[in-house]
């Protein structure tokens, strides 16, 4: 264990578990103890490696994040492509099968892409170029509320 600079409290370090790495982050801004399992996972460009399970995206991945046992990926589209420009978010599970590809946002905003995935309080959120917050079903994908935010 080492010590916070701050507020003086242990912090510990990175152990073991039985299913991968377990990190325990003090943080002193929350003053709370989050406990992170962590999995496998990296990314370059277009491909994401989970594990020994390596996945091509036609696209660049703009950003991947690890919530719960949930590994989602946030895709940069381009407007030529023939894929779902509104789809653009994909979760994996821990071996790399895909588990579900975000719904399109309501009527109205599609053919606009999300630009940003965030899970903060075990809420999956995501952000899309019409001024609007998504919450995401972390098991589904399905978008379960919205909300105008401020640029």
């Amino acid at each position: 264990m080492s010590r916070d600079p701050v507020e003086g409290r242990n912090i510990m370090q990175p152990s073991l578990s039985k299913g991968g790495k377990t990190l325990v982050i003090w943080r002193p801004s929350l003053k709370t103890y989050n406990t992170i399992t962590m999995v496998d996972a990296s990314y370059t460009n277009n491909r994401l490696q989970i594990g020994d399970e390596e996945i091509e995206f036609e696209h660049r991945i703009a950003d991947v994040l690890v919530a719960k046992e949930t590994i989602v990926v946030l895709l940069r589209v381009r407007r030529d492509s023939q894929e779902e420009l509104d789809r653009n978010i994909i979760a994996f599970d821990r071996d790399g099968a895909q588990r579900w590809r975000i719904e399109a946002p309501s009527d109205g905003y599609d053919g606009m892409s999300y630009i940003t995935i965030q899970y903060e309080d075990s809420q999956l959120s995501a952000r899309n170029l019409n001024s609007y917050e998504y919450d995401v079903d972390i098991h589904t994908g399905e978008v379960t509320q919205t909300e105008k935010y401020d640029k």
